[in-house]
Parts: structure tokens; C-alpha cells; sequence
């Protein structure tokens, strides 16, 4: 039997064992890899995958270049969020269920403020001439946020001897409108600019700016739609705060600082406005007229006349029953208030006509 020398088997096992070791180097070396390739995926995810995903923000949410952020092109510049307007129309309905006049009032005065900025509308009515037709209809005109019909009943000393209650049903709706334009915003986090306060008979003869013309408006300004001051009667400059001798109710718009005051017109008649004025006061002989309310209500701010670009005054006629659709719906005043507004179409009022806003009323 041929056995192999001690020599010969050490020297057999030597070659084998020098033969297996790089297979057991490449086999130790994949199972390195293997575990540890679930880590590497994880890190590659992290960091590639977040490098995209940055990518991907940038390029959906801004124009910026992210290894230079502060460079900005003009179209990158931080934009004034679109103004916001709330519209109080109040009053009896009258002329409102005609459709003229509802294209007509949405053209004068909601279209120009939707260029750029964001309406919503507020209706307070007297319950005089609205029934479920009216109401309808009315619902169907615009988008409303409220659409309230009441009587007007007398609160704390209104209708007391020596206490004027004459206008006191108007200024209550207009209270309570823009008692619900603060009541919504509180409730929809919605912060207006400016508050539209008018009434539901008036024909425009101009279109209000484009929303987005109204940035940079001072916010102590109340605009009027029908302004007379007092220089303009005694002659006498006052300098830059004039002083104003007349307001119409018809038609104001209020920034939103000054809206608590306005919201708070009504109280005097109930706490009593006396029917003898004092020798000395802003209204003069229209103390007891619900003008008067509107003018101290603006007491505390510059008070900005509105007008077209050739100048002229921003005036608002009211409608009453001036043809049988208006006639149809039962109301006794129709039958002895005459008609002011001629027969012709109101588009002809609105043409090339719209208000400007003078660089006297702006901050900047």
C-alpha cells in the first residue's frame, strides 16, 4: 500500500488550503455586501431622493435658483394679497326685483371690484315687498353671504318725546349689516379692506376702480359718494382737513379701521338723539336727518369725494316707482312718492364713465 510520506500530506493540505482561500474571500465579501446593502439603498434614498424632492419644490413653488436664493427676478417679487370688499345693500326693496337694475348695480359696482379682488355680498331688507318670489329671485342675482328680511322695531328711547326716530329703520339695517360683514369675518377668518355701504335704489353714473387698483389707499379714509364741504359753502379754505358739511347715506365706503365706529350709528337714536341740536354742531340743519349719522360717523377721518376722471361728482339718483313692474308689488309709498329717473337705458349712464381715485387719497 503506497501511504504518502508526512511530508507529501502537509504539503497536499497546504496546496488545497492556498486554493479554497480566495473562494472563501469572495464568498465572505459578497455576504459583506449583501448586508450591507439595504443601508446603502436607505442612504441613497435620503440623499438622492431628497436632493429630487428639493428639485421638485423649488420648481412647483418658486422661480428661485437654490444655490443663489437671493436672487429674485421681478416676476419672484412677493405679490399684495387680492383686496377684499364686502358689499351692504340695505333698505326696502323697491326697484331691486327689476333685472336692469340688478346687471345694472352688478356692473356699476361688483364686476370692477371682482378685476383683481375678492366681493361678497350682504342684503338687508325690509320686509315691505319681499315675498318668496322676491326672495328668490333675489338669491339667484349673486352669490350672497346673508340675506336678511326684518322689520325695524324700535330699540331703547327711540319714538320717545324729544328723541328723533326720523331715518331710524335705514341706519338700523345699515347697523346690523355691518354688524353680519363682522360677524362673517370673525367666523370665516376673513379680513375685508374696505366695506361698500349702499343702498337698493341707486343708479350709478360710474363704475368703481378695479379691485386691484385700490392698494396703497390711505386706511383712515372714508370715501362718499356724495360730499359737500364746508369751504365749498362759506367759501373759506380749511387747508387739507376740510371739513365736511354734507354726507349722502346713500353711498360710502369704509375702510375696514373704521368700521367699528359706522357699526355703531343706530345707538344714538337709542340712547336718544335729541330733536333740539346743539348750537353747534357738524350737520347743522340736518341734525335730525340719517346723513347726519353717516357724517359723525366719519368725524374721526379724512373724508375723500368721489369723482370720474374728467372731474365730475360721483352722484347716485334713487328709483322709486317709476313703471308698472315696480308698480306690481304693494307698497303705499308707490302711490305717492313720484318718479325721479327718466325712462332710458340705464347703460347709457355707465358709458366711458369711471371713477379715480386722486394721489391725495393714497399713502404712497
Amino acid at each position: 500500500m503506497d501511504v504518502d510520506a508526512p511530508e507529501h500530506v502537509a504539503h497536499r493540505y497546504e496546496s488545497v488550503s492556498n486554493s479554497l482561500k480566495p473562494l472563501i474571500l469572495r464568498v465572505f465579501l459578497t455576504a459583506l455586501l449583501l448586508s450591507a446593502l439595504p443601508v446603502c439603498l436607505s442612504y441613497y434614498k435620503t440623499v438622492f431622493g431628497g436632493i429630487v424632492q428639493v428639485r421638485e419644490n423649488t420648481t412647483t413653488s418658486s422661480h428661485l435658483r437654490v444655490d443663489q436664493p437671493g436672487d429674485r427676478t421681478a416676476d419672484d417679487a412677493p405679490k399684495a394679497h387680492a383686496p377684499t370688499f364686502a358689499v351692504c345693500i340695505v333698505g326696502q326693496v323697491r326697484t331691486l326685483v327689476r333685472k336692469d337694475i340688478q346687471d345694472h348695480i352688478y356692473d356699476a359696482v361688483l364686476a370692477p371690484l371682482l378685476i383683481g379682488g375678492k366681493v361678497h355680498v350682504f342684503l338687508h331688507l325690509d320686509k315691505k315687498g319681499v315675498n318668496v318670489d322676491v326672495e328668490t329671485e333675489l338669491r339667484s342675482w349673486f352669490s350672497l353671504e346673508s340675506l336678511r328680511v326684518y322689520d325695524v322695531e324700535p330699540h331703547g328711547r327711540v319714538g320717545e318725546v324729544g328723541c328723533v326716530s326720523a331715518g331710524y329703520p335705514q341706519v338700523y339695517r345699515q347697523r346690523e349689516c355691518l354688524r353680519d360683514v363682522q360677524a362673517y369675518g370673525n367666523r370665516s377668518d376673513v379680513e375685508f379692506d374696505h366695506v361698500i355701504l349702499t343702498r337698493t335704489d341707486i343708479e350709478y353714473y360710474a363704475r368703481l376702480p378695479p379691485g386691484e387698483t385700490w392698494y396703497g389707499l390711505k386706511r383712515n379714509l372714508v370715501l362718499n359718494g356724495m360730499v359737500i364741504y364746508r369751504d365749498e359753502v362759506d367759501g373759506n379754505s380749511v387747508g387739507s382737513g376740510r371739513e365736511v358739511s354734507f354726507m349722502t347715506d346713500a353711498f360710502t365706503i369704509i375702510p375696514r379701521e373704521a368700521l367699528d365706529s359706522f357699526a355703531t350709528m343706530a345707538n344714538a337714536y337709542e340712547n336718544c338723539i335729541s330733536t333740539h341740536p346743539p348750537s353747534e354742531n357738524t350737520c347743522g340743519d340736518r341734525w335730525s336727518w340719517s346723513e347726519c349719522r353717516i357724517q359723525m360717523a366719519s368725524a374721526s377721518y379724512q373724508v375723500g369725494k368721489l369723482s370720474t376722471a374728467a372731474g365730475e361728482v360721483y352722484r347716485g339718483t334713487i328709483f322709486r316707482c317709476e313703471d308698472s313692474a315696480c308698480l306690481s308689488i304693494r307698497r303705499d309709498y308707490c302711490q305717492t312718492e313720484p318718479c325721479d329717473v327718466a325712462r332710458r337705458s340705464l347703460a347709457s349712464s355707465l358709458v366711458g364713465s369711471q371713477i379715480e381715485f386722486t394721489d391725495e387719497y393714497r399713502s404712497v
